[in-house]
Formats: C-alpha cells, structure tokens, sequence
C-alpha cells in the first residue's frame, strides 16, 4: 500500500525512497480526525514531486512533526512549509521554522487531535516518538476507550532493529527509550519505515531483547580478542568482521556504526572505530578510518566512510575533495548544511544512485593518502 489510512488518526503516504536503510521507502504520516479539513503531517520525507502532491492531497496542513533529523524524513519540510505556510517542529531547534523546538511529554491539540510528544533518543540524539492515546483500529467501534498508536520514526522499525547512529545515537539512551515506549501498552506501532505492527509494549520489549543479544555477542567476541596469545586488538573493524561476517558490504558502514556503539556502551577502549574511547567510556574522537585506507600523515585526523560530513568538510585534505564533488554536481553547501551530522556512506543510499560506493572509497583513499606527501593515486598491489 502506498497511500491509505491506517487507523482511525492515521493515513500513510509512503515515499519513494525505497532502499535497504529505508525498507519500502519513508512513512509520511498526516494526523487528523476525520471531521478535520486540515491535518498534521510527520516526516514530510524526500523532496519529491509527486510525494508532495500525494500529501497535500490529504487536506491542509496545519503542523508538520519531525521525528528526527534525518534526511530521508525531513528533506522536504522546508518545501512544504513554504508551500502550505504550515510551521516546522521538532526536538532539534536547528530544524524548527516558524515555532519553537518540541519538549518531551508536551500535548499539541491539531486537527481535532491530541498529539503527546514522547522523547526517544538512541537512534539519534533528537529522536521523538508521538502517542495519539485516542486512535484506534478501524475496525474497532466508536471514539472511546482504545490501545491508542505511537508514531516511532526509526526507534521501532516495521521490520528489522535501528541503526544506532554514531556518533550522535547511544545504546544507552535506546534501552531508556524502548523501556518508555514498553509503557504504553498495546499501542498499535506506526512505524517511520515498514509496516504498522500490533502491541506496542510487546515489539519494544523484543527490540530490547534482540539488541542485548546483540551486545553479548560483541562481548563475546572482546573476550576472544583478550584472550588470544598474543592479545588482539580490538578495533570496530575486527569486531564487526567477527559479528556480521556475512552481512553485504552496501551495509557494512550501518554495522561500524553499531558495533561501535555497542563498544562504547560497553566501556571498551579501542584504537580505532567509530567512537574511539578514553578510559573513562567517553566519545573521544571521530570516526575511524577504514582498514583499505592509505597511511595517514601525522598532522590530521583520518577521515572514512562513516565519518560525518561536517568531519569530512572540516578535514584538511578531505574538504576539498568534497567541496569538488559538490560543485561538480552543480549542489551548494548550504544545501547539504542540515546532513552535517550524518556519516558520508549515508549519502550512497540517500543520493539513489549518483554518489556510487566507489567513488566513496576513492574519497576515502584520497584524503588519507594526500596527508602522507603521495599524490593521492592508486598504488600498485605488492
């Protein structure tokens, strides 16, 4: 189904983003009663034609919800709010236009409903989940007493566990969360990706059940690593060489940032990885650089495909690069401003196609090579 109400608050516009980070594509929500010329719409999306008229095609807009600040969800609020005059909000003020940032357990009245924010950070640092305590299923009776629905964005997905999204998410604050939304009881979960799922207390206590599994087996494997003779190093690339061996290399950067994580909930200093720790479990650095990089000079910092953007633009020798590829695409880098945070790998599947995986990793080898006095081009293989 790509657009159609869901329950009885609820429609879904799905986008045409689809992916293997999206699923089928983003959720894009419009909230309203039925006796509401108006609505409210979550996660506008990609900035896409037909998308926008599929939405629009819903009745006015009198809000629009963000549920965190990922592009394949907010790409096209600014679009939309100029276009319906509809005010932007969200946890993150940077991402608000015309309204104040959102505040957890705040309640918004909008087209004829009640709309309870609930914080959720873990995914990333600004997610936010909203409950509309009176939804109900469709076929269920009259406005009364009902299970109600919590809009999730990425903390519960229709199918699959998140992405922790290093560095700005936390293992931490995700167990918190899935604990909260475990509160709510058999709300129905209208997720930011996939299908709608049943009993909202059951599916958050199988996410948490799955990503602490998830945990032991990192644990297990720093165990291994500590007690090999000699000891190995640990390393976000050889952890996640040994729990997702066979997980396909298009996917492999969601699996650093994970596992990265996942050692940094753990308290487990690392040479090199994602997060790379101090003694005291603290985010000390930035993200690794990957093992088929060259050797990096001493005066920067490596860069990598899960390093951010706004590292990549801050980079001495990575800056460049991509500053290039932007103009050579004809994009401005205000444009890209609000991705600052995302990992560049990220931008693979964003873009559909036009920044290739290995014109990634040619970046990668590029910034990392310039550093150490070499021109940047391939060596030959010994």
């Amino acid at each position: 189904m790509t657009s159609g109400r869901l329950t009885l608050l609820v429609t879904r516009v799905l986008a045409p983003n689809p992916g293997p980070m999206t699923l089928e594509g983003t959720n894009t929500y419009v909230i309203r009663h039925p006796d509401s010329r108006g609505g409210v719409v979550v996660d506008p999306g990609p900035d896409d034609d037909d998308h926008m008229r599929a939405v629009s095609g819903h009745g006015d807009v009198h809000l629009i919800l963000l549920t965190h600040f990922h592009p394949d969800h907010t790409e096209a609020a600014g679009r939309l709010s100029a276009l319906t005059g509809a005010p932007v909000r969200a946890i993150d003020p940077d991402f608000c236009i015309a309204a104040d940032a959102l505040q957890p357990d705040e309640e918004i009245i909008a087209a004829g409903t009640r709309i309870r924010i609930v914080g959720t950070p873990g995914h990333t640092a600004d997610s936010v989940s909203f409950h509309l305590e009176e939804d109900r299923r469709l076929e269920q009776g009259p406005l009364g007493a009902s299970e109600g629905s919590m809009l999730t964005g990425d903390t519960i997905l229709g199918r699959g566990t998140t992405v922790i999204a290093q560095p700005d998410g936390s293992i931490g604050e995700y167990f918190t969360s899935l604990e909260r939304l475990a509160q709510f009881g058999s709300a129905l979960v209208l997720p930011g990706h996939g299908p709608m799922l049943d009993d909202l207390s059951a599916v958050a206590v199988q996410h948490h059940a799955v990503r602490t599994e998830m945990l032991r087996a990192v644990e297990g494997v720093v165990s291994r690593f500590s007690e090999s003779s000699p000891p190995r190093e640990v390393t976000v690339e050889a952890v996640s060489d040994a729990v997702y061996s066979t997980l396909p290399r298009h996917l492999r950067f969601a699996a650093e940032m994970s596992v990265s994580a996942q050692l940094a909930h753990l308290g487990v200093p690392v040479r090199s990885g994602v997060a790379a720790l101090d003694s005291a479990g603290v985010t000390a650095s930035e993200p690794h650089a990957l093992s088929n990089t060259a050797r990096v000079g001493a005066h920067a910092t490596p860069v990598s495909a899960t390093s951010s953007l706004g590292a990549w633009l801050d980079h001495p020798e990575g800056g460049p690069l991509v500053r290039n590829l932007f103009g050579q695409a004809g994009v401005d880098e205000a444009v890209v401003a609000p991705l600052a945070k995302l990992p560049l790998q990220t931008l693979v599947t964003l873009s559909q196609g036009r920044l290739t995986q290995e014109l990634v990793d040619d970046l990668v080898r590029r910034a990392n090579s310039l550093g150490d006095g070499s021109d940047g081009r391939p060596q030959s293989a010994v």
